[in-house]
């Protein structure tokens, strides 16, 4: 079975988020997850075109799932306050265009269809709930003020809903 690192660089904007996309076959690999993902953006900072600004960032392994044919997707967030992306086209996911795709069906709990913007979405509720739940201060010097209170007024916005009928 194929396994891919699909990789999520993503950096606030007024309006959402800049987002850049790179996916990496790791099939072969023998290493960690974490560690590909980690040195994969370490390789970006060495191209400054790439990634202008090093600096410190947030890496988190946001969830997996099976895609036709027959390969496992294991999908990552970075986020910076730092990153620019230079020369590497990246895609506007405005906030209000963030959501979470649920199942129609209690015995399967993997939605019929899964948009990429879904696939963000549910990163950053990861990061926002970290964020948010975090109490020994892991992620100051990382986050702005203003980018840490947008996470948290995110991490209610997509924690989802249930109704009773």
């Amino acid at each position: 079975m194929k396994t891919a690192l699909e990789l999520f660089l993503l950096t606030r904007i007024p309006e959402g988020f800049h987002v850049v996309k790179k996916v990496l076959d790791i099939t072969q690999e023998q290493r960690d997850p974490d560690s590909i993902a980690d040195d994969f953006i370490r390789f970006l900072f060495i191209d400054f075109h790439v990634i202008q600004e090093r600096g410190k960032y947030l890496l988190h392994s946001t969830s997996w799932r099976f895609e036709d044919p027959r390969s496992i997707i294991l999908t990552y967030l970075a986020y910076s306050d730092r990153f620019s992306f230079a020369h590497l086209s990246p895609y506007r996911l405005l906030d209000t265009e963030l959501h979470i795709e649920h199942s129609t069906n209690p015995e399967k709990p993997r939605p019929s269809n899964i948009s990429e913007k879904a696939v963000v979405s549910h990163g950053i509720r990861h990061l926002a709930y970290l964020i948010a739940t975090d109490q020994k201060g892991t992620y100051d010097g990382i986050l702005s003020t203003s980018t840490f209170s947008r996470f948290l007024e995110l991490e209610h916005q997509l924690a989802g809903r249930v109704s009773v009928s």
